[in-house]
């Protein structure tokens, strides 16, 4: 099977940047990271992040198959997400070889509200099975979100 498109988890600090720095994502959650600049930045193209970032010569370099799936649960803090992923994958070694499948990036939002439940099912299934690892934010960690 092969793997989807995903982004080099130093794109995320790029993405960071690109919009303001880390004060402007402050108590942002994904949600609102993927209303307030996600679909603003993706809206010329109309594509996913992903798909948007590879077709610009600038971005392009950050796009390759994805080897990680990030579960998460998108009342998450943004930075928050960002910062675990970073230590993680420094602890094991692995921040230059990450990439990441991370939804907000990968699924194209300007058409995600009109999917149906078997659509999502699908393409969630596809995608950690391509992937063949998983990381996965809980938190708080008493009681997460992604297991309720």
């Amino acid at each position: 099977m092969t793997s989807p498109a995903g982004v080099r988890l130093a794109y995320l600090r790029r993405f960071i940047s690109d919009h303001g720095g880390e004060a402007s994502f402050a108590g942002q959650t994904t949600a609102n990271v993927c209303l307030e600049v996600v679909l603003p930045q993706t809206q010329p193209s109309g594509l996913s992040l992903v798909d948007h970032l590879a077709i610009d010569a600038a971005t392009a370099a950050y796009v390759a198959p994805a080897n990680w799936y990030v579960s998460h649960a998108w009342q998450y803090l943004f930075l928050e997400i960002v910062d675990s992923l970073e230590c993680f994958f420094a602890d094991h070694g692995l921040a230059d070889e990450a990439v990441i499948w991370f939804c907000v990036v990968n699924n194209n939002q300007h058409v995600a509200a009109a999917q149906s439940f078997e659509h999502w099912t699908l393409t969630f299934k596809t995608s950690l099975a391509a992937n063949g690892n998983v990381v996965m934010m809980l938190h708080p960690w008493n009681d997460p979100i992604v297991l309720r």
